[in-house]
């Protein structure tokens, strides 16, 4: 898989594969030393799995856009699901054998999710590089003109795609226990891991209500 994974990277010209790692334990002392644009992760890896992986990086303050790839058993996707908690941008399906790994569909995938991340990346210096000059600087933000409710039916509806797993972690818990309107929640992820990110987000639901 290492090895299909850094072919189908080194294919778009947009990418490079420089390191490789045999463990978690060697991907840690690697990120923790280089920066990298994004890293791929196995969810099952000798000595350090992705999991504890990430659970050290957040515990040391090292950041790192990370990919998860993973299968769709239920133990990998309750794994995954916990992982992109963590801190990880978004995840790819691993193919069940090294046909699928080497198919269209397996690439077209993982190209996909490294682009997203790399965008997230571009986007993200840009907020953390504001001084106390520069935003002195700004212009104020126009007041938003808000229309008054005509009727009493209410909706409250969020929306997440790439990085959406970690966002919602920062919201739903922290919402108003009367908040007195349903709620509707569409996160973009692959069929056989919504049903563990249903169970977590319940579990954050009861915990509110």
């Amino acid at each position: 898989m290492r090895r299909v994974e850094c072919d189908i990277i080194n294919s778009d010209n947009n990418f490079q594969a420089t390191d490789v790692c045999r463990d978690g334990l060697e991907a840690y002392e690697k990120i923790k030393s280089t920066k990298y644009d994004g890293v791929v992760l196995d969810v099952n890896m000798p000595r350090m799995d992705g999991l504890q992986l990430l659970e050290k990086l957040q515990k040391e303050s090292i950041k790192a856009n990370v990919v998860m790839v993973s299968t769709l058993t239920s133990k990998d996707a309750d794994t995954t699901i916990m992982a992109l908690e963590l801190g990880a941008i978004d995840f790819v399906t691993k193919p069940n054998n090294i046909i699928e790994a080497k198919g269209q569909e397996f690439k077209n995938s993982l190209l996909s999710v490294l682009s997203a991340a790399l965008r997230m990346r571009r986007s993200t210096p840009a907020l953390n590089s504001c001084n106390s000059r520069t935003v002195a600087a700004a212009k104020p933000a126009k007041p938003i003109k808000r229309l008054k409710p005509t009727g009493k039916n209410k909706l409250v509806a969020l929306a997440c795609s790439t990085g959406g797993p970690k966002a919602l972690q920062s919201v739903i818990p922290y919402l108003p226990k009367n908040l007195n309107a349903p709620i509707v929640l569409v996160q973009h992820m692959p069929a056989g891991f919504t049903k563990s990110m249903a169970v977590r987000r319940m579990r954050w639901t009861l915990m509110i209500s």
